[in-house]
């Protein structure tokens, strides 16, 4: 009796381990300083901020400087599980060309004054973020004053 008890123990128990998605995590992730659902928002914002990849209607900046630049719960969370809510990145900067293995940087620009490679104009704002090891260790949104 105390066997069967054990195995249905452990099945649950491990129902409730590891069945806890990722999902999950980004779902309960809140700005502890805003109070903003940061991970509800990001799935919802989704689509439109893939649709403003050139960053040029204004979609971007608002999702980035209303919601992401007071989101300070995303470091933590595997990259790959939210990756897909914010597509490709504009760049990708290797950490190992910088004397960091294992890092990796995704730049979005939320806002281009002028060409996207020209993101370092007065009045760009990009979102980066900074992977380490699959996980993520930075998630800052700049804008550039020249």
């Amino acid at each position: 009796m105390k066997a069967k008890f054990f195995l249905i123990f452990i099945f649950f128990w491990g129902l409730s381990y590891f069945g806890y998605s990722q999902s999950d995590i980004v779902d309960s992730c809140y700005s502890k300083s805003e109070q903003l659902p940061c991970g509800k928002l990001l799935k919802q914002y989704s689509q439109v901020w893939k649709a403003d990849s050139f960053a040029n209607n204004g979609a971007r900046k608002y999702v980035g400087k209303q919601v992401f630049a007071k989101c300070d719960c995303f470091a933590g969370i595997k990259w790959m599980e939210i990756s897909e809510y914010f597509g490709k990145a504009n760049f990708e900067i290797d950490g190992a060309k910088f004397g960091y293995p294992g890092q990796k940087m995704y730049r979005y620009i939320i806002y281009a004054s002028d060409k996207l490679e020209n993101y370092q104009n007065p009045g760009s704002i990009r979102l980066d973020i900074v992977v380490f090891e699959g996980r993520i260790l930075y998630f800052n949104v700049f804008e550039s004053d020249g």
